[in-house]
């Protein structure tokens, strides 16, 4: 493909994101099942989001849990999204079945103790519930991401459940063409920001303020939805690199 055009045309082959979409799922599947397993429960956003091509807010990124997802055998994806969160996933993603969409019972961030267990309780009930309407309960689950709550539940409720991430991390590893030229257009935008550092970068500003500049040069390029970190490390801690930015002046 090699076009690096990020503006959906009529007359000419971009990325097709439709294809992107069953291309990750049936990646999924198919790890899954060479895995010996009957369902996966992703708890990390970024397989959440392979799998299900869904978006949510940052906060609800930050730990793994706040939403998860289930695939279930040849079913579709099952996702569970924070609060009222999913009724813009049955707006505005319709390759999710609507009645595909729950609220999540997460307890990673904010619950302890007895309010943890109630949680994990009400969250294994429902992954339960899912796999028995799928027909693959009993099979074997694999799971992304435990903790000790999950562990002690998931005994008392009979789950065999084993790694789920290595068959994720499988499938991510083969890219389609649509993602190649995804990544063909991070690289390009990741040169235009060096550049405009370049540019900008002069004695007296300090770390916070350039960082501020390529944040605000980042964010205003169509379609930019997250900028995970940018590192402005001067002087002295520049090697090693602290990789942390402050009001340091260059």
């Amino acid at each position: 493909m090699a076009n690096v055009g990020m503006v959906g045309l009529d007359w000419q082959e971009r990325v097709n994101w439709d294809r992107l979409r069953k291309h990750r799922l049936n990646r999924a599947r198919e790890r899954m099942k060479a895995h010996g397993l009957g369902a996966m429960l992703c708890m990390y956003d970024e397989n959440v989001r392979y799998i299900t091509g869904t978006l949510t807010p940052g906060w609800n990124r930050l730990k793994p849990g706040l939403r998860y997802c289930l695939l279930c055998g040849d079913d579709a994806p099952v996702l569970f999204e924070q609060g009222d969160i999913g009724l813009h996933i049955q707006k505005h993603s319709p390759w999710i079945p609507k009645d595909h969409v729950r609220y999540s019972y997460a307890w990673i961030k904010g619950a302890a103790g007895p309010a943890s267990l109630q949680q994990v309780t009400k969250f294994t009930n429902a992954i339960v519930q899912e796999m028995k309407k799928a027909g693959v309960d009993g099979q074997k689950l694999g799971v992304d991401f435990v903790d000790i709550n999950m562990i002690q539940i998931f005994k008392d409720s009979k789950i065999d459940w084993a790694d789920g991430m290595t068959p994720m991390m499988e499938a991510r590893a083969i890219k389609n063409e649509d993602e190649q030229e995804c990544m063909r257009q991070v690289g390009a935008i990741g040169d235009a920001a060096h550049w405009e550092f370049m540019k900008f970068l002069k004695p007296g500003l300090t770390e916070n303020q350039l960082t501020a500049h390529i944040m605000e040069f980042l964010y205003n390029i169509p379609g930019m939805e997250d900028v995970e970190d940018v590192f402005v490390s001067s002087g002295l801690i520049s090697w090693p690199n602290w990789r942390i930015f402050s009001d340091r002046i260059i």
